[in-house]
């Protein structure tokens, strides 16, 4: 017990260290002329990164990122260990994921689908290609969203909302409220 207790405080301690880290970051706009091409870890394709934090590279605690899924075959996902990923389609209206043991989940344009990163997934396409933001965070650092909310730190416009074009993010320098089809991030 004493042990599990010393793992829960030790958690929240880097949670919190991280909430402040982020805190500390100038407001910026990311546009998608900022991304970075990243292979994927399994080789099978290429994502590209919207942010990280830490930013330099190496490993992360959280990882933002876009990537596009061909229809011709189905694709396997990348797997993170030690992760939480949360994904929704940018384009397309439909996507399956599948896993080994449970049946396809067909997720929907609107929708915003969390799974273990250490659960193996592949795709289905019912037609061309679909386009994936996906949030990859260690657990207990951040809270993800769709739509409306307040407080967030960092936002993602699926379509255009007020001042940010479509496909563009901002990091807010002070928690703030976003409305309209957007991912937001809500740090600690």
């Amino acid at each position: 017990c004493e042990a599990r207790q010393g793992e829960s405080s030790r958690s929240a301690a880097e949670a919190k260290q991280f909430v402040v880290r982020q805190r500390r970051m100038a407001a910026r706009i990311i546009t998608p002329a900022d991304w970075r091409d990243q292979p994927w870890k399994n080789g099978l394709g290429v994502t590209r990164e919207v942010a990280r934090w830490p930013e330099a590279s190496g490993a992360y605690d959280v990882r933002i990122s876009v990537a596009e899924v061909l229809g011709s075959r189905s694709t396997a996902f990348s797997t993170f260990p030690g992760y939480l990923r949360w994904s929704t389609l940018l384009a397309n209206d439909l996507l399956g994921l599948q896993t080994i043991d449970q049946p396809t989940h067909w997720l929907r344009a609107g929708q915003l689908a969390q799974y273990d990163g250490s659960v193996a997934l592949s795709t289905a396409i019912c037609d061309g290609a679909a386009t994936l933001l996906n949030v990859l965070a260690k657990p207990d650092l951040i809270e993800v969203g769709l739509g409306a909310a307040d407080a967030v730190d960092f936002v993602f416009a699926i379509s255009a909302v007020d001042a940010l074009p479509r496909w563009h993010a901002r990091l807010f320098e002070v928690p703030a409220t976003v409305t309209g089809e957007v991912l937001w991030l809500r740090f600690g």
